[in-house]
Formats: C-alpha cells, sequence, structure tokens
C-alpha cells in the first residue's frame, strides 16, 4: 500500500530571517521612493507657473537680482508651465503662482523690473533682436486679452482699458515716445516723429500703449449753434439804429483734418472736447465781424424789406463758409433766421405798408 501522509518539517530559521529582510527591504524601498516622488515632484496646475530658485552654483554679481544663466544660484529666468517635474529639493527650492490673466475688454502693459538703468528722460526699456528688454522700464506693445506665463520678478503687468472710438468720431494719434520733430515749427509730425500725428484713427477698438501713443477723441458730427445763445447779436445801420438779429449755424469738424483742428482748438483744461473753443474762437468773431461790416452798408429801413435780408442772408453763409474752411471746420448752414430793426422805425414801415394794402 502507497503511504499518502505528509511528512512536515519545522520551518527553517535562516529562510525566515531572509524574508523578514525581503519584507523590510520592500518597506524601505517603498517609503524612499514615496519620499523621492512627494519631496521632488512639482504639480504645476492649470493657468499656474512655477518659479524656480537655485540654491547651489556660481555666486551673483553685487547688484544681479536675477541668475543669469542656469548654473548660477538665485531667481532661474525660465519658469515651469503646466505639467508635473521634478527637482532635488537640496538643489532647488520652487514656488507656484497663478499666471498672468487679462480679462476680456481689457489690455496689459509689461514693466521690466531688471537690466540696466535707463538714460535720463527716457521711460522705455531697451529691447533686442528677440524683442526682449535689455533695461528697466516700460516695454513697448500690449497684452491683449488671454493667459500668459509671465516671471513675476521680471515683469511686473499693469491692466489698462483699450481705447474706444465712437461712431462719428475720429481718434487723434499723440506719439509721446518717439524721436523729436526734425521741423518744430509745424503742427503735425511725421509717422516716427513725437507729437501729433497726420493721420487719425478711425472708429472702433484700438490697443495701444497709453505710455507711447495717446489717444484723443475728436466728435466730427454735425454741431448747431444759436447765434442769440450768449447775447444780444447785432450790428448798427447805416442811419444808426441798433438792429438786433438771430440765427443757426450748423458746423462740423472735417474728418480730414481732425488732427489739426484738434492742435489749433485744444485749449481748453477740460479735455479734448473743442466744439466751444471752435464757437468762441471762429465762429462768433466771424459772424459778428461780417453782421457789422456789411450792416452797416444799408440804412435799418432796408432790413424790413425782403431784397436786403435775402441777399444779407446769402452773403452771410457765403463768408462763413469761406472763413472756416481753410481752418478745417465745414459750415452746413447758416441761417438768419429773425432780423429785428428798432421800433422806432419798424412802426412807420408797417403803417405805410398796411395803408398801401388798404389803398389796393
Amino acid at each position: 500500500m502507497t503511504d499518502n501522509r505528509v511528512i512536515v518539517r519545522p520551518p527553517n530559521k535562516a529562510s525566515g530571517i531572509a524574508l523578514l529582510l525581503a519584507i523590510i527591504l520592500c518597506a524601505m524601498a517603498f517609503s524612499l521612493t514615496w519620499f523621492v516622488y512627494t519631496s521632488f515632484r512639482i504639480d504645476v496646475g492649470s493657468g499656474e507657473i512655477a518659479i524656480l530658485t537655485r540654491k547651489i552654483g556660481k555666486d551673483l554679481k553685487n547688484g544681479e537680482e536675477i541668475a543669469p544663466t542656469p548654473e548660477h544660484k538665485g531667481i532661474q529666468r525660465e519658469v515651469l508651465t503646466e505639467g508635473r517635474y521634478f527637482r532635488n529639493p537640496y538643489t532647488w527650492s520652487w514656488e507656484v503662482v497663478k499666471q498672468v490673466e487679462v480679462a476680456s475688454g481689457e489690455m496689459g502693459v509689461k514693466v521690466s523690473l531688471t537690466g540696466d538703468d535707463l538714460g535720463y528722460g527716457e521711460f522705455l526699456a531697451h529691447v533686442d533682436e528677440k524683442g526682449e528688454p535689455t533695461t528697466k522700464g516700460i516695454v513697448p506693445g500690449v497684452l491683449n486679452p488671454g493667459r500668459y506665463p509671465i516671471h513675476p520678478y521680471l515683469y511686473a503687468v499693469e491692466i489698462h482699458k483699450p481705447i474706444t472710438i465712437p461712431a462719428g468720431f475720429k481718434g487723434v494719434v499723440t506719439n509721446l515716445a518717439a524721436p523729436l520733430a526734425k521741423d518744430s515749427n509745424k503742427l503735425l509730425v511725421e509717422k516716427n516723429e513725437r507729437g501729433v500725428q497726420t493721420t487719425a484713427l478711425e472708429p472702433g477698438t484700438h490697443y495701444v500703449n497709453p505710455y507711447v501713443t495717446r489717444i484723443d477723441l475728436v466728435d466730427c458730427r454735425s454741431q448747431r449753434f444759436n447765434l442769440g445763445q450768449e447775447d444780444d447779436m447785432g450790428f448798427p445801420s447805416k442811419d444808426g439804429f441798433w438792429v438786433s438779429l438771430d440765427g443757426v449755424i450748423e458746423f462740423r469738424v472735417n474728418p480730414e483734418k481732425a488732427s489739426e483742428v484738434y492742435v489749433l482748438f485744444n485749449r481748453s483744461d477740460n479735455g479734448p472736447e473743442i466744439d466751444q473753443e471752435i464757437v468762441q474762437t471762429v465762429i462768433m468773431p466771424n459772424a459778428r465781424s461780417f453782421c457789422r461790416l456789411q450792416g452797416s452798408n444799408s440804412s435799418g429801413r432796408e432790413f424790413i424789406q425782403g431784397t436786403t435780408r435775402t441777399a444779407f442772408q446769402e452773403a452771410f453763409e457765403k463768408s462763413m463758409r469761406e472763413a472756416c474752411q481753410p481752418l478745417g471746420i465745414e459750415i452746413i448752414q447758416a441761417l438768419i433766421t429773425t432780423i429785428r430793426p428798432p421800433e422806432q422805425i419798424a412802426e412807420p414801415v408797417r403803417k405805410r405798408e398796411i395803408a398801401k394794402q388798404q389803398e389796393l
């Protein structure tokens, strides 16, 4: 008969120790792996960047704030974008921060915080062939709406609103950062010179650096002005009587000459609104001058009759257009709505006309 009994031998002491050592080694390997994984790991989430700082390496020179190369100590120029990275914590330290976000309807302006100091009177940073700034100062150009992995120790970002030019307006461009104009006696300068540019911007939204370019709005829509709005408008007639009148002048700034008009008439401290300046310095002086010169050629009685009034009206509109057009102001219409001769001569003339009608 076959013996099927199982013989159980006592455990070997050496094999138990080996198994225990294997378990301990596996635990240590797992612990070491977990320590390395958690201590060396850099998780950069969506919309974030990681700023690296090297702890060992070449020393920085006096005045240096950012490490010029990865072999130097200090804050590194390169940043880590979204993802997972591993760095030795004994060599590196890091800081995870939010990316710069420019919201819709806004724009960003970069300011370089590192590099050489600018010269006297300069405020724009110098850039190299790659467009990277080599000095401190405001960086030309703007950041459109979006998200940017910008190093906060290299750049500061200012948020501004873009310039919106409404319909019926022109945007007069003033270059603030270009070289001075060669001819300082001209109202408008060339494209690459500092000063007011000849070409104005059309209606729309424009993303321009406010430190480089200033845009002022000029209203080119039709404006109406009442001649008798401020005081008694009138003139002395040929026979010494004072003739009062009232009228309406409709004008607008020529869109093709918006920049020139802005330079000539932007003298108010209230901003770029120049309508009142045009009325005070151009329209009213020319209207008064014409009325007094032409009105003194006729007697007060003649302004009651239709022929003289019609001729006066036509000459007035023609004179206003000729005086305002060279200045970039278009006269759409200039109407004399009312002419009021003095009552001393108006009453006898009315009675005579009534008598004529009664006789007929």
